[in-house]
């Protein structure tokens, strides 16, 4: 068994560049706050005055170091400067862990070639399991995890079910033929390229033009970014010489359903979904958050949350294993409040939900209240 490093410290360290879903990545944290405390015997990790407190032992300035780099997130994503990176780096001690939430490509890879002990999580593309699921990225020893990591076996079974609720209600959806284009927000992380720009369907037109030869393209808008999906739409028109039909089924009535439906998109995450139904699936660029890789741990969020999931990654075995029990299914997603499609294919098909709405009028305002939260 390797040595247990003995951290005494912990920082959460992120994206320093984008002020977004700060509250999100704080969240995130706050669940591990505890079996980390437990596992290095630490009191407190000031996640209360998270990002103004980040667990430096120095005085770093923040506003510093963004200026040392001095251009926008995006254009940070993949490379800072060897004088940001120095100036940070010479805050960083072999004592602390770094723990980050949705970690840019350059701290990863930074802190991975100078070989700073980190542990860089994510939310898993599978959303479509009774709960969500956690990808988890190290330079720990990762073996230490391994017996966590869910099998293909696993999430084929929870696809099943997917799929057998849906055949159950026999709700049907508006096409079964087709190459159905998966949308994403304008300014999502897996989209930056290589050189730190934003990508764009116009970055493939040959391939979309070969993958549209047999098949009419549909457009499916993320939930998020309907704003963006008009402009979207018209530079497809502009590479396929129409403008695909926009698709309001629910996409997991979509990939569950028994059909001929296909599916493309530049790096959605939901193209990796859909591989467990057995749709055929297209990446115009590439997933940002590959699984299926053996040095990531993949898995659910009870083990995620876990004592003796931390207790093992970080080689601790001078304290004793806790056994909690486990949460109820979709306990992540409430405390996350994030649902996506999840909820959606389940609300649309209950049959209290639209008794419901069938003796109160569709726009009233009880009617919307009951739309927001079942």
């Amino acid at each position: 068994m390797i040595k247990n490093l003995k951290f005494t410290n912990v920082i959460f360290l992120d994206d320093l560049f984008r002020s977004d879903f700060l509250n999100a990545r704080k969240f995130i944290y706050s669940l591990i706050e505890e079996p980390i405390k437990y596992a290095l015997k630490i009191e407190d990790l000031k996640l209360s005055d998270y990002p103004l407190i980040r667990g430096f032992k120095s005085d770093f300035c923040e506003n510093k170091f963004i200026g040392l780099a001095n251009k926008k997130w995006n254009e940070n994503y993949n490379y800072i400067s060897d004088e940001a990176w120095s100036y940070l780096k010479s805050h960083l001690d072999n004592e602390s862990l770094i723990v980050g939430y949705e970690m840019p490509s350059w701290l990863n890879s930074r802190l991975t070639r100078d070989n700073i002990k980190h542990v860089n999580i994510r939310l898993s593309p599978i959303r479509f399991a009774r709960d969500l699921m956690f990808v988890v990225e190290t330079n720990l020893p990762i073996d230490n995890t391994k017996k966590w990591s869910v099998s293909y076996e696993q999430l084929k079974f929870e696809a099943g079910l997917v799929r057998a609720k849906i055949r159950h209600d026999e709700k049907g959806v508006s096409i079964t033929d087709g190459l159905i284009f998966l949308a994403q927000t304008h300014d999502d992380a897996s989209i930056i390229s290589l050189d730190n720009k934003f990508l764009t369907v116009l970055d493939f037109k040959q391939k979309i033009n070969e993958l549209s030869k047999n098949k009419k393209i549909y457009y499916k808008p993320h939930p998020y970014s309907w704003m963006n999906s008009k402009k979207e739409i018209s530079l497809l028109k502009t590479i396929v010489g129409y403008s695909p039909e926009v698709i309001k089924d629910n996409i997991y009535n979509l990939m569950a359903a028994d059909n001929n439906l296909s599916f493309f998109g530049i790096s959605s995450g939901a193209l990796q979904e859909a591989e467990f139904f057995d749709k055929s699936i297209n990446f115009l660029y590439k997933p940002i958050c590959n699984f299926n890789d053996k040095s990531l741990c993949h898995c659910t969020s009870n083990d995620f949350v876990s004592f003796n999931f931390w207790l093992n990654l970080l080689n601790v075995s001078d304290v004793d294993e806790i056994h909690i029990k486990n949460m109820d299914d979709s306990m992540m997603r409430h405390l996350h409040n994030a649902w996506w499609g999840y909820s959606e294919y389940l609300q649309d098909n209950s049959t209290f939900f639209h008794s419901f709405v069938k003796i109160n009028k569709p726009k009233s305002r009880i009617s919307r209240w009951i739309r927001r939260f079942i």
